[in-house]
């Protein structure tokens, strides 16, 4: 399957993700997009995912901290306020641990917000912490809750200076972002390094962290 069918599936589903959310099917919407967007890794914790406690832990949060974000926005968000941080750091850590883990939470994150927060992956986390490694401003960003607060106050940064162009005006600016770090991933890594499964054998892109046919976590 060629990479461009590939993307047209994966924002096929990205659309039905809201769509499902939107009409009140909430977990289903979350599920949805983790199991196909994050599926390496996900598919094979299906089995233990405690489903009922991530509901529990996912109404409080909504109920004390996503409330916050209501009618704010991308632009708007100030990611110098204490309590704001706190927040997000609270909802980040709180998804993380309930076995999702840091990338997936960046997606129930943006699916619950997608006008506020900008999803990321070990690709772009990589390209970014290696870039702004030695920005004393920005800060480290790795994939700690105050890592995903540095990214994303890099983000704003960027967004606000202008450097990212060309940015698709039919989606969120969150989103458009995602497909922005997306785009330059694909257009800088063509022929990607592969890394052998040490259970399976299977050859997988070295950005993955799972291998998508065994779920064993690749050793780089």
């Amino acid at each position: 399957m060629s990479n461009t069918k590939k993307d047209e599936i994966r924002e096929e589903v990205y659309r039905w993700a809201l769509d499902l959310y939107k009409e009140g099917h909430e977990y289903e919407s979350i599920i949805l997009l983790l199991s196909t967007w994050n599926f390496a890794y996900f598919r094979f914790i299906l089995t233990s995912f405690n489903l009922k406690n991530f509901k529990r832990d996912l109404a409080n949060l909504e109920k004390e901290d996503f409330v916050f974000f209501n009618k704010k926005s991308f632009k708007d968000i100030r990611l110098d306020d204490k309590k704001t941080v706190e927040r997000i750091m609270r909802i980040y850590n709180t998804i993380s641990n309930s076995g999702i883990k840091q990338v997936g939470a960046t997606k129930v994150m943006h699916l619950l917000k997608p006008d506020v927060f900008v999803m990321w992956d070990n690709g772009i986390i990589k390209h970014y912490s290696k870039t702004y490694k030695n920005d004393k401003i920005i800060g480290k960003i790795d994939k700690t809750a105050e890592g995903y607060i540095n990214f994303m106050r890099l983000m704003q940064n960027l967004y606000m200076d202008g450097k990212f162009h060309s940015l698709d005006t039919k989606f969120t600016i969150p989103r458009a972002i995602d497909l922005y770090n997306l785009k330059w991933q694909s257009g800088n890594n063509k022929k990607p390094n592969k890394v052998k499964c040490p259970k399976c054998g299977k050859q997988n892109p070295s950005r993955g962290n799972y291998c998508p046919k065994c779920g064993t976590k690749l050793q780089k």
